[in-house]
This record gives C-alpha cells, structure tokens and sequence, in this order.
C-alpha cells in the first residue's frame, strides 16, 4: 500500500502546478438574491447595491435589470461605475435600452486589451416604491425584455462573451418585520416570529429579517422596533399587543434564549 502511495506521489509531480490552477472557476458570479433586499413603501431614492465574484479579466459588461416583469417597484436610476470594478478605468456607462421597469447599460475600459477583475461591487440600483403594494418582487438580471447580463475577456484582436453565473432574486416591499408581507408589523407577524423561534434556514417570511441564517433575538428586536408601522392605516385590533405587552413578550424571549444558552 506505502509503494502505492509513492507511485502516485510521483505520477501527480510530474503535473505541472499550473495544470490543476487552471481548473478553477473564475467565471463572474452574480448572486442577487445573496442579501435580503427590502424596501420601505412609498418611498423613493431607495439604493441597494450588487456585487460580482469569482475574479476572471473582463474587459467590458452589458448590465441587464428588470423588476418583476413590469411590475412592481420602479427602477428610478442605475450607476454601474461609482465604487464599482470599472471605476478606475472605464469609456462611462451607456443606457442602450430603458423604462420605468427594466434597462440594459453597458460600459468597458478606456482601451482594448486592458482588464479589470469581476470581484467586488458591480452596480447601484436606485428605486421608487411610491404607490406599490406589499409584496415580494422579482429582480432579475437574465431573462430581461432586453436580454441576459453579459462581460467580455480581453483576447487581443477579438473579444470573447462570457456569461456568468446568475442567481435571480427579489426585493420585498414593506415593513422590516411584516413577515406575512400585508403592509404591517402586528401580532400575526409576532406569532410567526414565535412559531419559528430558534430554526435555522428560515427566510424573511419565517421572521429571519436580519438574514443571518437563523430566527432568533435579534429578529424580534426588528420586529419591535416596527411594530404598529402599516403602509395604509388600517386601525390595530383591540387584541393585538399594546407596547407593555410586546415588551413583556421581548423580555420573555430574552429569559428564554439565557435560559438555553446555560443549558
């Protein structure tokens, strides 16, 4: 068995080191749906940001974004080069197709055959969510009515179209805290908080609104902070929880957390 190993040891160092470098993935990786993107209702100006990984030379990007299908919050404004991996060398961004919804704008370094690396902040997304309803909405950046994201490589004398990794995502309009996304904090959000309490994989819907993998003090803190808050105003009822009775809860859930962080 030790000649065996040896044999191997052998047969792997007669690789060069840069054949098996050449097997990671660099391809740009955009994951929108990474961070939870909420957004307060009617309000506008409201920015979220994306960002790209995985580190391969690009030369160029075309940016393709589109909130659920003509639907939902409007897309105000995009800046694809403040703070982003193009700001230190770039020809400007260059909006070819847009409205209110959905818009595809691209832009490249000052001169061919020089790159930047697709790791770090990709775009700022501004959006208006004035008249939208509570609701979870999609933000997509493939599949758009303009086309699918794109970047291209520097490869002197011609340019190669690469296309990344995508994972759509969605913003939720409303409240921090509206876990049943109906325009307000209350005591039914309170119970899913309750019911979940402790689990982990939850989403916002399951009261993990801090998006930490896990529904636990912190969350209900969130919660408090925002309770009574509704888009429309639509009195509590009577049986919900006064502000002495979600404090008495707040102090219960902390016992309850000391409690099993002793045991």
């Amino acid at each position: 068995m030790k000649g065996k190993r040896w044999l191997l040891a052998g047969a792997l160092s007669l690789f060069p080191a840069a054949a098996f470098a050449n097997t990671v993935d660099t391809t740009p990786t955009i994951n929108v749906g990474e961070n939870v993107l909420v957004l307060v209702p009617n309000s506008p100006g409201q920015q979220i940001s994306l960002s790209v990984e995985g580190g391969m030379a690009v030369d160029s990007e075309t940016l393709d974004v589109q909130i659920d299908q003509g639907h939902g919050p409007v897309l105000s404004g995009i800046d694809i080069i403040t703070g982003s991996i193009f700001q230190s060398n770039n020809t400007g961004q260059h909006i070819i197709n847009q409205d209110s919804r959905a818009v595809e704008v691209q832009t490249a370094v000052q001169h061919f055959g020089d790159s930047v690396a697709a790791q770090g902040h990709l775009a700022t997304l501004t959006l208006d969510t004035t008249g939208v309803q509570p609701g979870s909405y999609t933000l997509d950046l493939t599949g758009t009515k303009f086309g699918s994201t794109t970047f291209t490589t520097p490869t002197p004398p011609t340019e190669t179209t690469v296309t990344p990794h995508v994972t759509n995502g969605h913003v939720i309009v409303t409240y921090p805290g509206d876990a049943n996304l109906n325009g307000k904090v209350d005591f039914p959000d309170l119970l899913i908080l309750a019911q979940n309490y402790g689990r982990n994989g939850e989403t916002f819907t399951g009261g993990d609104f801090n998006n930490d993998g896990n529904v636990g003090f912190d969350d209900l803190l969130i919660l408090a902070q925002n309770f009574g808050k509704q888009v429309q105003a639509v009195p509590l009822p009577t049986a919900a929880l006064g502000g002495l009775g979600l404090i008495g809860l707040i102090a219960a859930f902390r016992y309850r957390k000391s409690r099993k962080e002793l045991a």
